[in-house]
């Protein structure tokens, strides 16, 4: 059928050719029978992005053939956390110090759904760089001494970032309003 298709449309074009205009007709009358990425709807125009976006799905699937199904891990669209998640978090390792994988086990699927002990480490982990960066660092461990468990590496606390006893004034946004019992 299509290489049918083909020949017919090879005799048309050569008969546009050699007429006066030809050409020019033939182009005409395809324009007015296939629509060009201008004259498409949006709807037409998305369905041609999700095909894009199949294929290129198709394709990191192909490069990850090699791989057993069960190795292979798809990255999750990271999601913001909440203000509450955050200060669950919060009292969470002001009471109970940083036991990552309890509190998976425990709150993943209940306050903190959705987010595993790499997810509740690195949030703790920024929370305790701008409690640092506003220079309240000790404060924070005197009042909740477990959140000293709380891993940012050693250049972030100062050892190398600045001379000892100068602490750089950085502050923007406060953490003193998530202090457990802090009036909301």
């Amino acid at each position: 059928m299509v290489d049918s298709l083909a020949k017919e449309m090879d005799a048309l074009i050569a008969k546009a050719k050699a007429t006066t205009g030809g050409l020019q007709t033939l182009q005409e009358r395809l324009r007015e029978e296939v629509p060009t990425t201008q004259d498409r709807g949006e709807d037409e125009e998305e369905e041609e992005e999700e095909e894009v976006v199949e294929e290129a799905a198709e394709e990191q699937e192909e490069h990850y053939l090699h791989l057993p199904k069960d190795k292979i891990v798809r990255r999750r669209k990271p999601r913001p956390w909440s203000r509450e998640e955050e200060n669950f978090l919060i009292d969470l390792i002001c009471k109970h110090g940083t036991l990552w994988s309890k509190f998976e086990q425990r709150y993943g699927h209940g306050m903190l759904s959705g987010r595993n002990q790499t997810a509740m480490k690195d949030k703790a982990r920024n929370i305790m760089r701008a409690i640092i960066n506003q220079g309240k660092e000790e404060e924070w461990v005197n009042e909740y001494p477990l959140w000293g468990a709380v891993s940012v590496g050693a250049a972030r606390r100062g050892v190398h970032a600045y001379r000892p006893g100068e602490i750089p004034v950085r502050s923007e946004t406060t953490y003193d309003e998530w202090l457990p019992g802090a009036a909301e």
